[in-house]
């Protein structure tokens, strides 16, 4: 938690955050590049750092 609060401070392009979830499912389904594709869209359109991933959109 305390690494999510602090990644909001952060420039999006210098922090990608990936909690264990985001770890877990890209390992498990072998999608580590479309889940790393889908948070680095979210951090530049949105300029937020940190994006539970949603399965239908990537």
């Amino acid at each position: 938690m305390a690494a999510e609060v602090f990644a909001q401070f952060s420039s999006p392009m210098n922090v990608l955050f990936w909690g264990r979830e985001d770890v877990e499912y890209a390992v498990t389904y072998g999608r580590m590049r479309d889940v790393l594709t889908y948070k680095m869209q979210y951090a530049i359109e949105e300029g937020l750092p940190h994006v539970f991933y949603q399965e239908e959109d990537i």
